[in-house]
């Protein structure tokens, strides 16, 4: 069970209350605050400090952090792609959901790649229908083994979440809860691959084969 409190982020005048009924009712809540930074970050381009910042302020306001409902894309506000038709952004902000702390929410079509840009992409054309469905997307196959990960691995459903290294354009960071850790690494740069050298992750060292 989960409420839903459409704020625009921290800053929102409504914030405060929104976590403070999360903290006093036991129900959590859409995490709004978080979709309009992953949105500013993927779609609009923004440094990756801003999901940073406002992973940070959760943390320290709701009690249950994890309890949080997390998602890119939702039936009250256009989609990614009408924001910025680029699939591989796309891909990168579900990767970031489905392994970053919270509940993970994909919306319908996401996977397919679904978006109608009429009247700049709001309610009702962010719900249209599927006319067909394809398993051979890159995002259906990635949501569907992010998924069996999360089922696999405790650390994504429950663990602490740490940052290990961030740019403007990379963000890694690990999650760890008992035995479980996954050390998650996203690059939304186009062009250009990176050398990291200050990473200092828990796990072990050694070479990791998926």
């Amino acid at each position: 069970i989960f409420a839903e409190w459409f704020i625009l982020g921290t800053q929102d005048k409504l914030y405060n209350e929104t976590y403070k009924y999360a903290n006093q009712s036991g129900i959590s809540v859409l995490d709004y605050p978080l979709a309009m930074a992953i949105r500013d970050v993927f779609a609009n381009n923004k440094d990756f400090s801003e999901i940073e910042n406002t992973l940070n302020i959760e943390d320290r306001d709701f009690k249950s952090p994890n309890d949080l409902v997390t998602f890119v894309d939702n039936h009250d506000i256009p989609r990614l792609l009408t924001l910025n038709n680029n699939q591989d952004r796309l891909n990168e902000a579900t990767a970031f959901v489905l392994t970053s702390r919270g509940i993970p929410i994909v919306y319908y079509g996401d996977e397919q790649y679904l978006h109608n840009d009429t009247d700049g992409g709001k309610d009702p054309y962010n719900r249209v229908w599927m006319s067909s469905y394809d398993t051979n997307t890159t995002g259906y196959k990635m949501v569907r083994r992010l998924a069996e990960l999360r089922q696999a691995n405790d650390a994504l459903a429950y663990g602490t979440m740490q940052s290990c290294f961030i740019t403007p354009n990379i963000f890694v960071f690990e999650r760890h809860f008992a035995n479980d850790t996954v050390l998650v690494a996203i690059n939304k740069n186009e062009k250009t691959s990176s050398s990291i050298s200050t990473l200092t992750p828990s796990l072990a060292a050694g070479i990791y084969k998926d």
